[in-house]
């Protein structure tokens, strides 16, 4: 599946729910956020299903990248 997806209807409503659901705050570093991350990125299997998604700033979404939430979040320092 390609990027096309994500300017749909559907796409751009799921986006909404999520950010509302996690207060457009970014999940990783808690700064606000305005992007939705995949937490299994797509390329290693993951789904647009709410469980998958998470509110992301673009500085953490773009270091984030292909990789999956726990590579990204183990090699984050503290």
């Amino acid at each position: 599946m390609g990027d096309k997806h994500l300017g749909s209807a559907a796409w751009k409503r799921q986006r909404l729910i999520v950010l509302r659901r996690d207060s457009y705050t970014c999940n990783y570093c808690g700064e606000p956020g305005n992007e939705v991350d995949h937490i299994q990125p797509r390329v290693l299997g993951g789904t647009d299903d709410l469980d998958n998604l998470c509110c992301a700033c673009r500085r953490c979404n773009s270091m984030k990248g292909k990789r999956s939430e726990a590579l990204f979040l183990g090699q984050q320092s503290t």
